[in-house]
């Protein structure tokens, strides 16, 4: 739990990451073990990704305030210390989008969220680095000083840069879903970014209907409220916690 005698060590939080991997197909490994913390959209990507390919995977809660991700055992794991990463009996990977099109392409059987065809993928692997490139770098950028206890209010233009990359997205969806009609990693990825915002900020359904459409249909997902909905909220009590 973030209290206030805790604030000095605020400024080690580590909300998502944007790093490489090692890669390697698996084959009769252990359970994979995903390290994270409930409060990164980066993370909660990754546990609805396991949801969706019905991987079953064991979660280890990293305190973001502790400096797990700074203890030697760790950085031997993942020298770049973020969250999330992945352990598959012994290759690490960290990054999100890394991540998910390794689960995806190393255990799924339903091609659907990260179809084979080169263009359709293409589209989804540009959604990706649209999610980690634009809506959760602006998010960061926008609630980060705010955790680390730099500022007690939303900067109004980093609200306002968030929303214009949320234009992007109304203007990308022409369908139920980032890419026509079928769920891909795409929307596993931004939906962890909108979520959140949404759970500060609720979303102008004037000014970006086909968004909240889109994210209220993800939020129907049996998995969506264990896999990121609770994240979502837990993120936004804490940086309600620090507001004015």
């Amino acid at each position: 739990m973030i209290t206030s005698r805790l604030l000095p060590n605020v400024a080690r939080v580590t909300i998502g990451s944007q790093a490489a991997f090692s890669t390697g197909m698996a084959t009769n490994s252990p359970r994979i073990k995903l390290y994270t913390n409930p409060i990164s959209p980066p993370g909660r990507s990754v546990e609805l990704t396991a949801k969706a390919i019905d991987l079953d995977i064991e979660v280890i809660a990293i305190d973001l305030l502790g400096n797990d991700t700074l203890k030697p055992d760790y950085l031997l794991k993942n020298p770049q210390h973020t969250i999330p990463m992945i352990d598959d009996g012994g290759k690490f990977i960290w990054d999100s989008q890394a991540i998910n099109v390794y689960l995806t392409t190393v255990y799924s059987r339903n091609e659907d969220l990260y179809p084979n065809d080169p263009f359709v993928r293409a589209k989804v692997n540009a959604g990706l680095h649209f999610n980690s490139g634009v809506l959760f770098s602006r998010l960061k950028l926008l609630i980060s000083p705010v955790i680390r206890g730099f500022k007690q209010d939303l900067d109004p233009e980093k609200v306002e840069y968030f929303n214009i990359g949320l234009q992007l997205l109304e203007d990308t969806l022409h369908a139920d879903y980032y890419i026509g009609n079928r769920m891909t990693l795409a929307d596993l990825s931004c939906v962890s970014s909108v979520s959140s915002f949404d759970a500060v900020l609720p979303i102008n359904n004037e000014r970006f209907p086909k968004t909240v459409d889109w994210l209220r249909r993800m939020e129907q997902l049996p998995y969506y409220g264990e896999a990121n909905g609770e994240g979502a909220k837990k993120l936004a009590k804490i940086v309600q916690s620090f507001l004015k």
